[in-house]
Parts: structure tokens; C-alpha cells; sequence
């Protein structure tokens, strides 16, 4: 009974100083939301899509209304089947994002300080709690939007006690199913970068224990774990594939799936002299060389996993204690795996620092591990760091017999963390009030948002995630307002569709190292225009007059154009242009900017879908029309009449979900003009359906079915093994 009031008590202690951390942003108005620089130009039009097409009892598989067209379900952003999306969908959405934070830090504290309690005692283990949800980090995530990182990152805690209990239970069917059930939340919970370094992290885990068990003399004893552990992970990898599959599909389709460039991949990395930001998170000399440090903002951006100066003092004045007793041949006795979060802060410390170091490890995890070819951003290594100080300072705080000294030092630590962070949680105004609603109903005038649904055209917006005008229009906000964009903010843009505007600039290399959250400027070319189906332009600068389009509207923020010639989204076409691979029928496009309404641009490989195909036309010229019946988020329905058999072209961009059907029989779905649907149709009156299948759902399904099938029965039939502690705290 002790222990339960303990923890009770614990769990309100953690719950008071959350609630005081967030403080206001906990009851805002009907036009107010914490602030949050991704919240809100990504994770606000993000949840508030998927909000509202569940709500209408839609699975929003496709997002029509940026950069083209793009997968939605399956981005991991998003977060489908995490379980606590479910609060977007029960609360109102400004309210949701801050019950949201309030719930994940919770669960950190408690993730904290059930690592700790049984290692270092009641006191040590809620100041290392309060420590991590009151450190740099946390509040830097929610200044800066970065919803998935901290959803994600709460689940690490406890995942390590999990290991932990693993390492002294080896074997046990318990703590395997408990490691896999935190292990399916934090691939859930969507940021797979935080996946690779707690696999990292795993990964020196067991090889700690062996170097334990290999001192004590007892290495057959390690077996046992090592298999629990990796019997957890693929359970894990199997509960989870309903997630993860969609999105290594997305991710295997977008400017993510060849791997980045190391000059991209290192980019964010901590400079060696950035130390000095543990201690000074405000050094702006420092912060200035790191380049990608949280982006701009109302306040000045701080060092993002700052942990706090007491924390640091405490271990490193520990550690040097340690070794001047040992100098003197004394002991000093703490818990062992200290030195495995010591040893685990440095090399995650040394990957931070990218090719600033040498040698760089972060540099040979990439060549040799290709999943780090993926990721950005070496300083995210420090999530581990983040974690740890706190639990290492929970250590040597229980190594002091003094409770006073104590709390002295956990409650000076705890109240410098705190008057770091609050400043930078804080309300703001919901981005529709900051919109310019001219602007907004200028643009939907002449989109597919006011006319019948699939005519109108799609707005390019030239301008960039940078740009002063996203104070007036974000370049997401087309998701919330219903009109096509051919832009958006997004770190997983569809390859095809980036290597068509790259093509479309004329440009033979790519523009992945400057543009890679966003397509680079477009050509105003009026082919390009045209075929993209683009009937508004908007600039983030005045200007009277360009590229002989018609100026709607004007103010010292931006101007918008009007393009009267532009393409509908589907057109039929009776030319074919055919290419022995990809690669040529690009440099065609580049070389040449051909005419789209003219010509289909197809590979071998492609055409090669069709058995048959003829595209004369016996009355000479092609006549008829294309009637859009229904342009649904999932569904396309379009009625024609030609007097020829015809390719219908198309501007919505291709992606291996798509199906088709043509007067009810299935037909291939081609690939075109590098990134767009094309389907044939013979001569006369055609019915034709698209529709996104889920199939890629429907086979990660069947996976974490058979594998909670899996668990099931190994946890009700598998004997209870003899256990055998690996290495006790």
C-alpha cells in the first residue's frame, strides 16, 4: 500500500509540474493554440485532414491538394495508428495539440522515473523525472513544432527500463512482450530516426551485458537475453507493419528512397566547440555554426537539447571523484549501468558531431549502415544524451546519504530547467487568423475549391518555407481551405514528381541540397503552367507584370496572377513519345520543354503494361471530351467521348496505389511525363474509375495480425524459463 501511495503521489507530482510547464496553452480560446513553428504550417493542416475525413467516414489514403497530389495515410507524420491520435480526433483541435503534450510528457516522467526508482530510491528518481520533462528539449520540441519527435521520444525511458528488466530476467516472456509493446509505440508514434538510434542503442546495450557477464565469468548466462531482446525487436517490427510498411513505401517513392547525399545527410551537424552550449544554451556564436538549429520564430531560438548546468556539474564532478579515488585505490560504489549511459551520452555525443570530428563516426555509420543515408541532422543524436543525463544524475544522487544535500541540488537543477523552458511555451493565434482571407478567397475563385469538384485549376505558390509571406498563407494551407497546390512544406516529397519540376527548370542535376522540403522554384514556362493544371500564381513580392500573366490582386506582401490557358487535369492525347529508359526520356524533357498537351512521354517499360495499343485516328482529327463525374480524396470518376482511341493524359501524379478501371474492367495505370497517371481508352463513349487501393494496408495488416497472433501463443503456451539475473542493479 506504501508503494502504491508513493507512486500516486509521484504521478502527481509529475502531473503539477507538467501542467505548470505548460501552463496557459492548456485552456486556450476558440482562436488561440500553443505555439509551434511545424504545428503550425505542418501538424495543424496534417491532424485537421485527417480529423475530418474520419470524422466523414473517409480513410484518407491520398492528399489531393498539395505538391500534385501525394500520399497521406502512410506519411509518418501523420501517425495513423498511433493511439493517442485518437485525442485529435475527440477533442477540438486547437485543444487537442496541448491535452496532446500534456499527456506525452507525463508518460516521459513516468517512463524516467520508473528507470530509476528501484536503483536509486524515491527522492533521486522524481527529480531525474522532472528533470527530463523540464529539460531544453521538451520545450524546444514544442517551440518548435516538433510533434513526432516528442510523441516518439517518450517511449525511450521505457524501453530502457524495459531492457533493463530483460537483463535481469532473461528469458522472461513478461518483460520480452513489455519491450515489444514500447518498442510498436515508438514506431507508431511515427519519427523513425528515433527507431535507428534506439536500435543503436540496443546494440550496446548487449554488448554491455556480454562484457558484464564475460567479467563475472558467467557469458552462457547472456544467451537467454540477448534472444528475449531480439525476440522483442521482431515482435515489435511485426506489430507495427501496418505502420511501417505504407511508409518505407512512401519513403521508397519519395526524395528520401535513394538515400541522401552525405553533404545533405551531415547537414545539422554540432560543431566541437558547440560543447560550450550545455553550459551557455544561448550562445548565439555557437548556435550560428549549427546549420539547423529549430529555424526562426517570435523568440530567439535556444540549443535544443540543453539538459541543464547542474546536471552536467553533478556527473562530471562524480566522475572526476571516481577516478581520483581510484588514483588512491578507493572505491567508489555506484550503479553499473552509469557507465553504460556515460559511455552511450559519448558515442551518441560523437556521432552529434557529424564530419565536424575526426574520425567521424557518424560519417562510417553512413557508409555501412544505409538506413543512416535516410536521415538529417546528426545533432538528433543527442535525444540519448537528453534521456540519460538525468538518469546518470538520479545515480550520483543516490550515492549522497545526506537527503537535504539532496534536494538542495535536484531542486536548484529542476527550477533552473523550468525558467529555461517556460518562455518558450506560449499561445499563439490560429493560422486561419493570421491568413489573408482576400487572399484566400482570390485564389479560390478561379480552384477546384468553388467550382464543381475536379475543374479548376491549382495554384503555384512561389514562394518558399522561409518566405514573409507564409504570414499571410501557408504553403500547407490548400489542405485546409480544399484547393490544389502544387507545392506544400513536407521532408517527403515524391521523387518522380521533384524530378519532373527539376526537369521542368531544365536543370540536369538536382536540386536536393537547396530545395528539400519543398519543390525548388518552377520554370513559369507556359507549357509547365499549363499541363500542372496551374490557373493562379502567387508571388511573395509586388510586381505588376509576370511572364505576361494577368495581375488579379496586389499588396506590398505578394501578387497574384491569373493564367487563363491552363490544361484541364485530364486530356486526351494521340501521341506517343517512347524512351528506352527513364533517364532519356527525362534529358527529352530537359533538352526541349515539349509541349505535354501534345504528346504522351512514356518508357518501354511503361507502354509494355499495355498488350495492345493503337492510337490512329480514322476520322483525322481527335474530337469529344472528358467529363470529371467525381474527384474524391480516394476516387476519380470521369465519363468520355473521342472519336479515337486515346491516351488520357492526366497532371494528378502517379504512385503505385493507384488502380484503374475502364468501363468497369481493371487496365494498367502508366506512368507519364516522368510523374503523372496516364491510362488508354478506346474509340467512344469510356467510363473510367480511379481509385487508390490499399493493398500495401491490407498486407501490413495480415503481418501484425500473424504476429499478435504470434505473441499470443508464445505467451500463453511457452514455459516460464529459469532465470538467471545478467547484471544486477
Amino acid at each position: 500500500m506504501v508503494r502504491l501511495n508513493k507512486n500516486l503521489t509521484v504521478l502527481l507530482i509529475i502531473i503539477l509540474f507538467s501542467w505548470a510547464l505548460l501552463g496557459k496553452t492548456l485552456i486556450p480560446d476558440k482562436t488561440e493554440i500553443i505555439y509551434g513553428g511545424d504545428l503550425l504550417t505542418q501538424f495543424y493542416f496534417w491532424k485537421g485532414y485527417l480529423r475530418e475525413n474520419l470524422l466523414a467516414g473517409k480513410i484518407p489514403f491520398w492528399n489531393p491538394y498539395i505538391f500534385s497530389g501525394t500520399p497521406f495515410l502512410a506519411h509518418p507524420g501523420v501517425a495513423p495508428f498511433y493511439p493517442l491520435t485518437l485525442i485529435f480526433l475527440l477533442l477540438p483541435l486547437n485543444f487537442a495539440f496541448s491535452v496532446n503534450y500534456l499527456i506525452h510528457i507525463i508518460i516521459a516522467g513516468l517512463g524516467v522515473y520508473y528507470l530509476t526508482k528501484k536503483s536509486t530510491g524515491y527522492i533521486s528518481s522524481i527529480f531525474a523525472s522532472l528533470l527530463f520533462i523540464g529539460s531544453g528539449y521538451v520545450s524546444s520540441r514544442i517551440y518548435a513544432g516538433h510533434l513526432d519527435l516528442l510523441t516518439t521520444s517518450v517511449w525511450i525511458p521505457w524501453i530502457i527500463y524495459s531492457l533493463i528488466n530483460q537483463a535481469e530476467h532473461p528469458g522472461h516472456k513478461k518483460y520480452i512482450i513489455h519491450t515489444s509493446f514500447f518498442i510498436t509505440l515508438l514506431i507508431l508514434a511515427g519519427y523513425s530516426a528515433y527507431l535507428l538510434f534506439t536500435l543503436g542503442f540496443i546494440t550496446l546495450f548487449l554488448m554491455f551485458l556480454w562484457f558484464q557477464s564475460r567479467s563475472i565469468k558467467k557469458s552462457s548466462e547472456i544467451l537467454p537475453a540477448f534472444l528475449g531482446i531480439s525476440l522483442s525487436v521482431l515482435f515489435a517490427t511485426g506489430l507495427s507493419a501496418l505502420s511501417w510498411l505504407p511508409t518505407w513505401q512512401l519513403t521508397g517513392n519519395s526524395i528520401r528512397g535513394q538515400g541522401l547525399p552525405y553533404s545533405l545527410a551531415s547537414w545539422g551537424s554540432l560543431p566541437v566547440s558547440g560543447l560550450k552550449l550545455f553550459i551557455n544554451p544561448f550562445d548565439r556564436t555557437e548556435l550560428d555554426k549549427i546549420s539547423f538549429n529549430l529555424g526562426g520564430g517570435p523568440k530567439p531560438n535556444p540549443f535544443d537539447h540543453y539538459s541543464g548546468r547542474i546536471a552536467i556539474l553533478v556527473i562530471l564532478g562524480f566522475v572526476l571523484l571516481w577516478v581520483f579515488r581510484a588514483v588512491l585505490r578507493k572505491k567508489t560504489k555506484i550503479n553499473p549501468y552509469f557507465w553504460l549511459f556515460l559511455f552511450a551520452s559519448v558515442i551518441f555525443l560523437w556521432i552529434s558531431f557529424g564530419p565536424n570530428i575526426f574520425p567521424s563516426l557518424h560519417l562510417l555509420l553512413f557508409r555501412f549502415i544505409p538506413l543512416y543515408r535516410y536521415i538529417r541532422i546528426p545533432i538528433q543524436n543527442l535525444i540519448f544524451p537528453v534521456v540519460l543525463l538525468p538518469v546518470m544524475t538520479a545515480f550520483v544522487l543516490s550515492v549522497i546519504k545526506n537527503d537535504l544535500i539532496k534536494l538542495i541540488i535536484g531542486s536548484v537543477a529542476v527550477i533552473e530547467l523550468y525558467i529555461f523552458s517556460a518562455p518558450f511555451i506560449f499561445l499563439t493565434s490560429l493560422p486561419e487568423m493570421k491568413h489573408d482571407q482576400d487572399l484566400i478567397l482570390s485564389i479560390k475563385k478561379e480552384t477546384d475549391a468553388f467550382l464543381k469538384p475536379g475543374s479548376g485549376g491549382r495554384l503555384l505558390p512561389a514562394a518558399r518555407v522561409i518566405s514573409p509571406l507564409l504570414q499571410k498563407f501557408d504553403l500547407n494551407a490548400s489542405m485546409n481551405y480544399r484547393f490544389g497546390s502544387t507545392s506544400g512544406y513536407d521532408p517527403v516529397i515524391l521523387r518522380n514528381y521533384y524530378d519532373f519540376i527539376d526537369a521542368a527548370n531544365t536543370s540536369r542535376l538536382s536540386s536536393l541540397l537547396l530545395y528539400n522540403v519543398e519543390i525548388p522554384p518552377l520554370n513559369l514556362n507556359p507549357a509547365i503552367l499549363n499541363f500542372l493544371n496551374i490557373s493562379r500564381v502567387l508571388v511573395d513580392y509586388p510586381a505588376d507584370d509576370l511572364s505576361g500573366l494577368k495581375l488579379k490582386s496586389k499588396t506590398e506582401y505578394y501578387s497574384l496572377f491569373e493564367n487563363t490557358s491552363y490544361q484541364e487535369k485530364f486530356f486526351p492525347v494521340s501521341s506517343l513519345k517512347i524512351f528506352n529508359s527513364d533517364d532519356s526520356l527525362k534529358d527529352e524533357i530537359i533538352s526541349k520543354l515539349p509541349d505535354f498537351s501534345a504528346s504522351v512521354y512514356i518508357s518501354t517499360k511503361e507502354i509494355n503494361k499495355l498488350s495492345s495499343y493503337n492510337i490512329n485516328c480514322p476520322d483525322g482529327n481527335l474530337t469529344g471530351e472528358a467529363e470529371i463525374l467525381e474527384f474524391d480524396i480516394n476516387k476519380i470518376r470521369i465519363k468520355t467521348s473521342f472519336n479515337c482511341p486515346v491516351f488520357l493524359s492526366s497532371s494528378e501524379v502517379y504512385y503505385p496505389g493507384w488502380k484503374v478501371k475502364v468501363n468497369g474492367k481493371k487496365s494498367p495505370v502508366l506512368n507519364s511525363n516522368i510523374a503523372f497517371r496516364t491510362v488508354y481508352l478506346p474509340m467512344g463513349e469510356n467510363n473510367i474509375e480511379y481509385y487508390f487501393s490499399p493493398d500495401i494496408y491490407i498486407l501490413g495488416f495480415t503481418i501484425s495480425l500473424t504476429s499478435l497472433g504470434f505473441i499470443l501463443i508464445y505467451y500463453l503456451k511457452k514455459p516460464k524459463p529459469k532465470q538467471h539475473p545478467a547484471v544486477k542493479l
